[in-house]
């Protein structure tokens, strides 16, 4: 704690319990810190194992290893960055009439507690705030949707492609009666 009030010129509350009080700069000065103090230890086990003739540089792209040795990368903004440009994408792009219909045959929960932007965060932050989980969870006691709902609403972001594959069949995908 120390070193990041030092460093940062912040104040920690006497009870600092919240997990709110780790900001953003927190995250990305411990990230850069993490980051220094890896690359150096990467840079060893590097060294080494070219010694005795093992290859670090097989490092599967799509992992936590890659992201950290090979790309150098120790927060998430580039993460963060991909999620709101895909959504404004599927925002504002028109999509195929199989997707379109798909998605409108679903009937939505009817959330309205809070505003557009809370709910938008809550997909980005699913860890941060449970306040929308809650009122799902909520809206599912009241409104009791169908067993499979779970099921088709899993198809979203599943591996299909909703143009080719072969997923539309007779299931009920509103609210039991």
């Amino acid at each position: 704690m120390k070193l990041i009030t030092e460093e940062l010129k912040i104040k920690f509350s006497a009870d600092f319990s919240s997990a709110d009080e780790i900001t953003t700069q927190i995250r990305k000065f411990i990230g850069n810190l993490t980051g220094k103090l890896t690359k150096q230890l990467f840079e060893i086990v590097r060294e080494e194992a070219y010694r005795i003739g093992t290859f670090t540089y097989e490092i599967t792209y799509n992992s936590k290893a890659f992201k950290i040795y090979i790309a150098n990368e120790f927060d998430f903004s580039n993460e963060n960055l991909m999620q709101k440009e895909v959504m404004l994408y599927l925002l504002k792009s028109e999509h195929s009439a199989e997707f379109t219909n798909f998605l409108y045959d679903i009937e939505s929960l009817s959330f309205e507690q809070n505003h557009t932007n809370k709910y938008i965060e809550s997909i980005f932050n699913i860890h941060k705030d449970r306040q929308i989980m809650n009122e799902m969870e909520h809206l599912y006691e009241e409104e009791r949707p169908t067993k499979n709902r779970n099921e088709i609403l899993n198809l979203l972001g599943a591996e299909l492609n909703f143009e080719n594959d072969d997923i539309f069949g007779d299931d009920d995908t509103t609210q039991e009666e």
